[in-house]
């Protein structure tokens, strides 16, 4: 099993705004460190708030959950093509 580093969080966070084109948007998905545990939030830019996606855990935890979210979506636009096609 490999070390999961926070640099690999990173990158599946800035992959799942990349998949739901939330690399401009106002509220964009982002990772929340506190006592030693992460969680994924969204934050909101117009107003500075932020809303929990994720329970606060391990790093592997949260990239567990992470790689299910970044699946799913490309699942769902594999099912969406096909059927469009």
């Amino acid at each position: 099993m490999s070390t999961i580093t926070l640099a690999v969080i990173e990158n599946q966070i800035a992959t799942l705004n990349s998949m739901t084109e939330r690399t401009n948007a106002y509220a964009k998905y982002a990772l929340d460190q506190a006592y030693g545990g992460v969680r994924l939030t969204i934050r909101y830019s117009k107003n500075g708030s932020e809303s929990d996606i994720s329970t606060r855990g391990t790093k592997r935890e949260l990239s567990n959950i992470l790689s299910a979210m970044i699946t799913m979506l490309r699942y769902e636009a594999y099912i969406n093509k096909r059927v469009t096609t």
